[in-house]
């Protein structure tokens, strides 16, 4: 089935679309559900259009003995039931009547039915889609046939080769061959139904290969062959021309197939698996085309012929497409609750593929709905999923661009680059444009979150780069349908003009007269459309000569407001210097007027002053000297903070100081009181962590935690504090300033003896702008 849900979110999202690549699986989802059931062959092993009653072929059967009678009658009634493929129960008596055809055959001194019993044990097994028994079966019957012929069966047999697409994951280009040896062989015989049904699926295998326009040539080949023979069971056909037309951009052609595609089958009583293919794709043709109303009624359509054959997987990928149609629709609850209660029914869902889609819909809901703790429940569903397909499966493209969505939304950035890799080597791999071009774009979304700017503009411009070449695309395949377009249209008048022939031959005169007016009114146009085009083209100068005058005052204007933000640059880098100049003469003033204090006290209150000055001093002493004139790099300050107060706190003591600081760029609202707090704490543990003589260590870590928080550590192995000692009510200063400090940076401030005294505080980060 095609996948609706990736297209409907790539169109809301404006950021993909889906190439011929990519369209590959979307086939392949498409129309291999309903493949071996629509026509019970590739190039049309013939159906019986009617299936007569079993029970005198049964009652034969019990009357029979164990030999090539019984064997015929095996055969026959397999062969019956294989035919009413409308009864989910059918395949398994198709395969108990021809499992007993084996066993007799092998007591039976008869090996002339042997190729026969194999290729129907083939053909039911290609039909209960287990593709690895099919492909034993029919290459014993290749073998069988290839020895003893006949020709026709031959043939036959390189169908239900073909059937396992799927299984021996060979390519579509092998089972072109194959099905062009088949069509050799039914030209030879004659046999027009089957050549016809081979053409058919050739035409198919070409649209899972991309190539629509070969496709489109093969499906009208069919058609006609079809035609010919008055064959009415041609909605298939009908239905893969109109998937041909839509993807080549034709959506109108593609509708118009599509709807054929449904009367033919409605006309038929069709009320098998084969219509309820054909109702979904009509569906999501509508639904391309914004015609949600319609694309609805067409998808539970199917979902009532899906419930009734009881195949699970069309059940839950209509399911999916019902809820698209309702998330379009803003009914984000109701579509999910609607997606739940089909999980309820149908709680064992073994396909891959359903799986896929559902936990994919389900996770996008939750998203929509603000509802990230399903969301989280769903993606890990999802994850389960997407690791049971091949390592570099396409299938899991859509996936992986919707778990790169949910964990960028929820802040798991690791999380999204690592299935952004995985998304960009299956895309590479395949050569999927769209899904390239998505894979920059989540590139620059992720550096642009971790402020790698550099690097996000290399994503964005290789976004926009592929996002040209989607568009190259699109117009190429226009331009194409154009031409085909053109084409027939083309062929068309060259047969109404051989028809008209004689009538044209009469009205020559008149036609001449005609002609002669014409030209007279072709003159008198073309010198109109002279003076037209002479006026357009002295109206395009003055507009030029206008846009040129704009232009170059936009670029007067744009060089002024460059000079502009110079000088305001060099005019922020002046005041920074001139604060941490004015600070510098009020520490040199208050370290003149210690020498004429007595009391030493005021003599460590002047130098406390001094180095909490000398703090903010080298702040700005960082910005005036650094390219970024918003932020601090912490690293580098907390290091030369420390050197300063190590020299200028003399204890005789030799003290170590260990540094695990991360290169945190804080504006000057964070830096300052960060700088004062660790101006405080570095010198309360200098002057009073260690009494003895014996020295000490002290360290100093700064980080930025997962939630964006940063955390600053400052311990030591000193004494700690004395016991009993309440830091909320003590009247220090320096302890009243941390606190305060901390209070300004909303953060959370604490202190105690932890094998020493260790002070800590987390406080929010705030990204600094970069203005360089």
């Amino acid at each position: 089935m095609f996948n609706l849900l990736s297209v409907a979110d790539v169109v809301a999202s404006h950021l993909m679309q889906p190439s011929a690549p990519k369209w590959n699986w979307y086939l392949k989802l498409l129309f291999l559900p309903g493949w071996f059931i629509m026509s019970q062959a590739l190039p049309g092993i013939a159906q019986t259009d009617n299936v007569r009653s079993l029970s005198s072929e049964t009652m034969s059967l019990k009357q029979s003995q164990g030999d090539t009678n019984r064997l015929n009658l095996l055969l026959q009634i397999s062969n019956k039931y294989l035919s009413k493929d409308e009864h989910p129960s059918a395949l398994d008596s198709a395969l108990l009547y021809a499992k007993r055809a084996e066993n007799l055959l092998q007591t039976l001194n008869n090996s002339k039915k042997e190729g026969d019993v194999y290729l129907l044990l083939a053909n039911i097994y290609n039909e209960k889609r287990n593709l690895v028994q099919g492909k034993a079966f029919a290459q014993k019957a290749i073998n069988y046939f290839n020895k003893y012929g006949p020709e026709k069966k031959f043939a036959e047999a390189y169908v239900a080769v073909a059937k396992n697409y799927e299984a021996n994951d060979t390519g579509a280009t092998g089972i072109i061959h194959l099905a062009e040896k088949a069509i050799k062989i039914f030209d030879k015989e004659n046999d027009r139904i089957n050549k016809a049904g081979a053409l058919k699926d050739i035409g198919f295998l070409l649209m899972v290969q991309g190539k629509m326009d070969s496709a489109l040539v093969k499906l009208q080949q069919s058609l006609a062959v079809y035609n010919s023979i008055g064959y009415a069971q041609i909605q298939e056909v009908y239905s893969l021309i109109g998937a041909s037309y839509t993807q080549l951009g034709n959506t109108q052609e593609g509708l118009n197939y599509e709807l054929k595609a449904v009367r033919t089958a409605e006309q038929l009583n069709d009320t098998s698996h084969v219509a309820g293919t054909i109702y979904d794709y009509v569906g999501i043709t509508y639904s391309r085309i914004q015609q949600n109303d319609k694309a609805e009624e067409y998808f539970r359509k199917a979902l009532v012929i899906a419930t009734r054959v009881n195949d699970t997987d069309l059940v839950i990928l209509l399911a999916c497409n019902i809820a698209q149609i309702l998330s379009l629709r803003n009914e984000q609850v109701e579509a999910r609750s609607f997606l739940q209660d089909v999980i309820k029914k149908y709680p064992h869902i073994r396909d891959n593929f359903s799986r896929l889609q559902i936990c994919t819909r389900l996770v996008s809901l939750s998203m929509k709905l603000g509802d990230y703790k399903n969301a989280a429940i769903y993606s890990n569903r999802l994850v389960a999923v997407c690791d049971e397909f091949p390592e570099n499966s396409p299938a899991k493209v859509t996936a992986y661009g919707l778990l790169i969505r949910y964990f960028f939304q929820t802040n798991q950035l690791d999380r999204a680059e690592q299935y952004l890799r995985q998304y960009e080597q299956i895309s590479s791999d395949d050569h999927l444009i769209g899904d390239l071009k998505q894979v920059h774009y989540w590139g620059y979304m992720l550096d642009s979150a971790r402020g790698n700017y550099l690097s996000a503009l290399a994503h964005y411009k290789l976004f926009k780069t592929f996002d040209d070449s989607l568009i190259n695309e699109t117009k190429s395949r226009q331009i194409v349908q154009l031409q085909i377009q053109y084409e027939t249209e083309k062929k068309d008048k060259n047969i109404q003009l051989l028809t008209d022939q004689g009538l044209l031959q009469k009205t020559q005169f008149n036609h001449m007269k005609q002609s002669r007016n014409i030209m007279i009114g072709g003159a008198v146009m073309l010198l109109l459309l002279m003076g037209l085009g002479y006026n357009r083209y002295r109206l395009k100068q003055r507009s030029n000569r206008q846009l040129e005058a704009k232009q170059q005052e936009i670029n007067r204007k744009n060089d002024t407001l460059t000079q502009l933000l110079q000088e305001k640059e060099w005019l922020v880098k002046e005041i920074h210097h001139r604060v941490k100049n004015n600070l510098q003469i009020v520490m040199s003033l208050l370290n003149t007027q210690s020498l004429y204090l007595d009391n030493e006290a005021a003599v460590a209150a002047i130098h406390e002053s001094q180095h909490r000055m000398h703090a903010m001093s080298l702040i700005h002493q960082k910005l005036y000297q650094a390219e970024n004139i918003a932020s601090v790099n912490m690293h580098f300050y907390v290091s030369e903070l420390i050197d300063y107060l190590v020299d200028s706190i003399d204890t005789g003591r030799e003290i170590q100081f260990m540094q695990e600081v991360d290169p945190i760029e804080l504006d000057v609202a964070q830096a300052v009181p960060v700088g004062l707090i660790l101006n405080e704490a570095i010198t309360n543990a200098i002057k009073y962590a260690f009494p003895g003589d014996e020295g000490g260590t002290v360290t100093v870590i700064m980080k930025k935690t997962t939630d964006r928080k940063i955390s600053l550590c400052i311990s030591d192995n000193g004494i700690g504090l004395p016991e009993n000692f309440d830091s909320v009510k003590s009247n220090s200063l320096g302890m009243s300033l941390m606190r305060g400090l901390s209070d300004q940076l909303g953060g959370a401030f604490s202190i105690k003896n932890d094998a020493g005294l260790k002070i800590e505080m987390i406080f929010p980060y705030v990204a600094s702008i970069n203005v360089v």
